[in-house]
């Protein structure tokens, strides 16, 4: 995935969990024909693998995005 991005992630891209694996839904702005893409990555449950990763991110900003109103996946407060 692009880091363009993945900094414009929303909190609810994990999509079609299904036997250890996970599809990113993600935006690329740059695209012509297709803006939407999905990604597969692997998805054990643990900070060890990209969809483990993205889970915990999304945990540890939900307070920000209740507090901001954002559905974006990396926000934070100050």
């Amino acid at each position: 995935m692009e880091p363009e991005c993945a900094a414009s992630l929303r909190a609810d891209c994990l999509v079609n969990e299904a036997r250890g694996f996970v599809s990113v839904r993600y935006v690329k702005r740059r695209a012509h024909h297709e803006v939407v893409k999905t990604l597969r990555v692997a998805d054990g449950g643990s900070v060890r693998q990209p969809g483990g990763i993205i889970r915990l991110a999304a945990r540890l900003t939900a307070t920000a995005r209740r507090l901001t109103g954002s559905d974006q996946l990396f926000v934070h407060l100050t």
